[in-house]
């Protein structure tokens, strides 16, 4: 059986994306309901049920949270680069 988990900003926070985080959580704010991480498929067809029009202003994600992201990333694959090394 698949478990279930509710989407949240965890994941952006323990990357040490705040600033994207921050933006997510105003999105689920907006959508009002409880997204669970099933498959993409039907995450996709919650947000369209879901989605309110005020949230259209919120459909990309700002520069400053996009180099939020990027810049966690690099860092977290700088910090595990034997791992990612190992992966080859």
């Amino acid at each position: 059986m698949m478990q279930l988990y509710r989407i949240d900003a965890y994941a952006l926070r323990a990357v040490g994306a705040s600033k994207a985080a921050v933006e997510f959580e105003a999105i689920l704010r907006m959508i009002s309901v409880s997204l669970r991480a099933t498959t993409q498929g039907e995450r996709w067809h919650a947000l369209e049920r879901h989605w309110p029009d005020e949230a259209d202003a919120h459909d990309v994600m700002s520069e400053v949270a996009d180099n939020d992201i990027q810049s966690a990333l690099e860092q977290h694959v700088a910090e595990n680069e034997a791992f990612y090394l190992a992966l080859v």
